[in-house]
């Protein structure tokens, strides 16, 4: 837990370097951010649920109107529901990353199926559907 900790820090630390050595382009120019000025999305996804995604991140997110996908081990955010539900109203998708995160290639197919329907049901019971 601990490592996965440190990996959430850094992952956050280098997004929000990055967030601020962005730079200003004279109205003269126009950037194209993708081949051809095609259009594309960015899709942000953060895992397992750390605490830091949602004293840190969610507020960063918010500042600059971007939405995350919350890739969520069930079994790690009890007592966080009330902020996956919060988010979840704010236009953040939650989605099931298994109940207990074990490897899965580790496991066989039976454990699997457990690990990801029972995890989506604890989403799904926690987490009202959008209207």
């Amino acid at each position: 837990m601990k490592k996965m900790l440190i990996i959430c820090s850094l992952v956050l630390v280098l997004m929000i370097v990055n967030i601020g050595n962005s730079k200003t382009i004279d109205s003269s120019y126009e950037v194209g951010t993708w081949p051809e000025f095609c259009k594309a999305a960015i899709t942000y996804t953060f895992d397992d649920g750390c605490a830091n995604q949602f004293a840190i991140a969610l507020p960063m997110f918010d500042e600059f109107g971007f939405k995350m996908t919350l890739f969520t081990v069930t079994d790690w955010v009890r007592e966080n529901w009330p902020n996956l539900k919060d988010a979840s109203y704010n236009g953040y998708e939650v989605a099931s990353h298994t109940i207990s995160h074990p490897s899965l290639n580790s496991i066989n197919k039976e454990k699997q199926e457990i690990e990801l329907k029972l995890s989506q049901t604890a989403i799904d019971a926690n987490i009202p559907k959008c209207k």
